[in-house]
């Protein structure tokens, strides 16, 4: 016989770890070696080492990676775009491309 309690406290688990650092994140304004370095900003653990042509880019990506993911979540809660989801939105933008775009 199936135990379903046991399937359900087992795929919660994998869920919970897959989830990410909740943030926010940052990049450091020191490099190591070339690296772009992405920490949290709660305990200062390393996110990700960047070490691609991009790398500056690609780690403010990263970095903003947590936010963009608090406005997406925001989005699939609402039908009409109230201002203050349309300001998140463009933050989390601006914090990934350091408000070039």
């Amino acid at each position: 016989m199936r135990d379903h309690a046991k399937e359900l406290a087992d795929v919660k688990a994998r869920i919970k770890e897959s989830m990410p650092r909740k943030g926010p994140w940052h990049v450091s304004e020191y490099t190591a070696d070339g690296y772009a370095l992405v920490y949290d900003d709660e305990d200062g653990f390393e996110v990700a080492l960047v070490s691609y042509q991009n790398r500056n880019a690609n780690a403010r990506l990263i970095a903003a990676s947590p936010d963009l993911l608090d406005v997406a979540k925001l989005v699939l809660e609402y039908v009409e775009m109230p201002r203050a989801l349309i300001d998140a939105a463009e933050a989390a933008v601006a914090k990934a491309t350091r408000g070039t775009a």
